[in-house]
């Protein structure tokens, strides 16, 4: 099978794109033909297929500049770029593909990609990563509290509260990409919608979509067999991801200094500076920002830890590093909020706590810090669950049904 994989960015910068890789690969091992299709970037993976791409545009900065000029060509691209349509039609056309995979496409790509498509007459799976077929800031918050003002198609909410990075421009294209996606009805121009979290898939069945065209598969770990597991744990937690307010980290933080159980962390992003900050401000001596590490280096560090953390505070989807965490033998603590809960079976595999709750988290902290034993139990629990479920054979077997349901379907 040919297949095109869609997405904005095409080089590593999140759970998004690691998943998007993983599976070209586990695809390409099988013997399918992988097409990539995103937007220019000096950082991007070298492909020959390049030439194809969207110009590079940085989103962020327009939308901060004042400039007239500025502002209409982020308006223009994001919600209908005829660049992209052109030029995703071409490939199409040349490439002949059985199947569309669409990724992220809001900002850079915009929803003129599918009438692409559909004029070629290719099937499309959409894969949900986030919440942007709902929410127009993508994450449900307001304020830093789960928000679902913008249901029954309420979007003007979005500008009214300037949810999107607490900006008026931001918010107000955010609101009105929000209803050009329902106006046009993009939607219906997705052939099936891929959710990796039971929780999504319901949360879209709620909002109004038809469950037919919905199917549910986990992600997948490439290599699962070969992540470390550490006969002994050392007396550490560890969180590894992105820096970002939706994560939880200030109540990781606030927990930390209640617990005083030493916590290492992993990643970078916008809230880095503001954690650190607090992190001197308030004398926690026990934690230790260690900034981006891959590969075998991030492993190393995570294998060891007594367990991870998953302290976010939005309806996370499906997030990877708990994937990871348990393939390497580590129980999980995590909020009880989102697709969490699938992953983390509580006193099995970790443990679940109210989310922005510091005291909670603190008290689940300690309590798997002083039971060493215990930890190596459900640790040796999610790995053995992680190396049955979230193998390649069986993500390669469940999501080749699903583009065969698509082919089938137009």
């Amino acid at each position: 099978m040919r297949v095109v994989m869609c997405h904005e960015f095409f080089y590593l910068r999140g759970g998004a794109e690691r998943y998007l890789f993983g599976l070209m690969e586990l695809l390409a091992s099988y013997g399918h033909e992988v097409i990539p299709f995103s937007m220019h970037s000096s950082e991007n993976l070298s492909t020959p297929y390049e030439n194809y791409f969207v110009n590079n545009m940085d989103f962020p900065s327009l939308m901060k500049s004042r400039s007239l000029n500025s502002a209409i060509q982020a308006t223009g691209r994001s919600l209908y770029s005829t660049e992209a349509k052109k030029k995703f039609l071409k490939l199409l056309q040349e490439t002949k593909p059985d199947l569309v995979h669409v990724f992220g496409f809001a900002h850079y790509l915009s929803i003129s990609i599918l009438d692409a498509a559909k004029t070629a007459g290719v099937p499309v799976i959409q894969s949900l990563l986030d919440y942007k077929w709902l929410c127009p800031n993508t994450t449900f918050l307001l304020n830093g509290k789960p928000c679902e003002k913008c249901k029954n198609h309420q979007f003007y909410n979005v500008v009214l509260h300037r949810c999107k990075r607490n900006s008026l421009r931001a918010s107000l294209l955010a609101g009105l990409q929000a209803y050009v996606v329902t106006l046009t009805q993009a939607a219906g121009k997705v052939t099936l919608f891929l959710c990796h979290s039971r929780y999504l898939l319901t949360k879209m069945i709620e909002y109004g979509y038809p469950p037919e065209k919905f199917r549910y598969i986990p992600h997948f770990l490439l290599d699962v067999d070969s992540y470390p597991d550490a006969d002994n744990s050392e007396p550490y937690a560890v969180y590894f991801g992105r820096l970002s307010y939706e994560k939880g980290l200030t109540t990781l933080l606030r927990a930390a200094e209640i617990a005083k159980v030493t916590v290492k962390i992993i990643g970078c992003g916008p809230e880095e500076k503001d954690l650190r900050l607090y992190a001197r401000e308030h004398a926690l001596s026990n934690v230790h920002f260690l900034g981006e590490r891959w590969g075998q280096e991030m492993q190393d560090i995570v294998s060891k830890a007594r367990y991870a953390l998953c302290p976010s505070e939005w309806y996370e989807n499906s997030p990877l590093a708990v994937y990871e965490a348990m393939a390497m033998g580590r129980p999980v603590i995590g909020a009880n909020i989102g697709g969490i809960p699938e992953l983390i079976q509580d006193h099995i595999t970790g443990l679940v706590f109210h989310p922005g709750d510091p005291e909670d988290l603190a008290a689940k902290m300690l309590y798997l810090m002083e039971n060493p034993d215990i930890a190596r139990q459900w640790g040796s629990e999610a790995r053995r669950i992680a190396k049955e479920k979230f193998a390649p054979y069986k993500h390669y077997k469940d999501i080749l049904s699903v583009y065969e349901d698509a082919v089938r379907l137009v």
